[in-house]
């Protein structure tokens, strides 16, 4: 009985409340046009988020990595774009794209946990390998003032990027076909989104694609995307701003510390950082098949968890 619950496969069932929430509504979103209207309303915000950028920048000089913080906090419109696709084109409640009631704290914290321990693993490996040392540590008024509004605003692009992806097209592509398709095509694109960004390789494009279907298997698995998100957000956020890491080819200005690394980029990424590397890669295809094989499915206890269906 063990064995068959170790290797169960059952949370990529249509059943799996995260992906049967999409029927909640009153119109469904095709299938096949999914992954386009994820594309265009993504590319639609961008000159918005441009123009917001550029509006605060001359806004105040004394916060250092103003540019970032308003980069960061300016995936509040493409969240808002996606929360109102749900709300109003498709009719339903905008917790059905993951935000499962009354469990998010705790699976907040678990998630920042696993971001936490997989980017100081990578960390650790950096030091055995020879390729990081300790540089500086940092602290101001400014920094701590930056480094806060950095937080924030972190929490803010991790959740816009898993609301829009593991939230919204893989439940829609699940439903629709199945949930196989659905992690490749979604773990594409989140991929293909990255591909300019600053010293972008193959290596960091396998990483990525990497990096999404462990985020899947951890949606599908816990039912929900609070883990994800959570993750998502520690990882990067102790990546760029505790650590001092380049972050998808982004730099901080605001980290807590900082680390010099070797320039052998097969081991560190480069100007990509620690995603653009082996240790990071293979750090996530453990991680992977930890959440495929160990992670708790808890994705069938999430239903009562959800609005129920609209009539």
């Amino acid at each position: 009985v063990y064995k068959r619950q170790f290797m169960s496969l059952s949370f990529l069932s249509k059943s799996n409340p995260l992906i049967s929430n999409v029927k909640k509504g009153k119109f469904l979103t095709p299938w096949f046009l999914a992954p386009f209207i994820l594309y265009y309303i993504t590319q639609y915000m961008s000159p918005i988020s441009r123009a917001s950028t550029n509006f605060f920048l001359d806004k105040q000089n004394w916060i250092p990595d103003w540019w970032n913080i308003l980069d960061l906090w300016s995936f509040l419109y493409t969240i808002i774009a996606f929360f109102l696709w749900v709300k109003f084109i498709e009719k339903r409640p905008i917790r059905t794209m993951g935000f499962s009631r009354g469990n998010g704290l705790p699976e907040f914290a678990k998630g920042v946990l696993v971001g936490a321990i997989m980017i100081t693993t990578v960390l650790i490996v950096f030091f055995i390998t020879g390729d990081a040392k300790f540089d500086r540590i940092q602290f101001s008024l400014p920094f701590l003032v930056s480094w806060i509004l950095v937080l924030i605003g972190y929490i803010f692009q991790t959740a816009a990027e898993e609301i829009y992806i593991r939230g919204w097209l893989i439940p829609i592509i699940s439903y629709h076909k199945n949930t196989y398709i659905a992690i490749l095509i979604a773990s594409t694109m989140f991929s293909y989104f990255h591909l300019d960004n600053n010293g972008a390789s193959w290596l960091s494009t396998v990483h990525l694609f990497v990096f999404g279907l462990f985020t899947a298997v951890y949606a599908l698995k816990r039912g929900n995307i609070w883990g994800p998100c959570s993750f998502h957000f520690a990882w990067n956020f102790i990546m760029g701003n505790v650590y001092g890491f380049h972050v998808s080819g982004f730099d901080s200005e605001s980290s807590l510390m900082y680390f010099t690394t070797s320039n052998r980029t097969l081991i560190t990424g480069g100007q990509f950082g620690p995603e653009g590397g082996v240790p990071g890669l293979i750090v996530f295809i453990l991680a992977l098949l930890w959440a495929i094989f160990i992670l708790k499915d808890t994705s069938k206890e999430q239903e009562n968890l959800y609005p129920q269906i609209v009539e």
